[in-house]
């Protein structure tokens, strides 16, 4: 699996978790990236584990099914994620 610029893997007793951070400038663009992946997400069927904080939307990915490790789903997500936020930022500065 390859390693995507900005994410890290942290590693835990029992689960191994593919991580990362994105900050918008308001609680409103932060909600509406979350919401941008929401149809994507749901077509893989597998779901991140993840937080908004005021500006901030906080992900942990990882893989149920295989022990709760980072599996080539986790890293498609987290590239999808990557693409959605890329366009956001985007949109925001244009």
């Amino acid at each position: 699996m390859k390693a995507i610029p900005q994410w890290r893997v942290e590693r835990g007793e029992s689960v191994t978790e593919l991580k990362r951070s994105f900050r918008f400038d308001s609680f409103e663009a932060a909600m509406a990236f979350m919401m941008s992946a929401v149809e994507d997400i749901a077509k893989a069927d597998h779901h991140p584990r993840w937080e908004n904080v005021y500006r901030d939307v906080n992900v942990s990915l990882n893989t149920h099914s295989i022990g709760n490790q980072v599996s080539e789903l986790d890293f498609r997500i987290a590239e999808m994620l990557e693409k959605r936020y890329a366009a956001a930022i985007s949109k925001a500065y244009s």
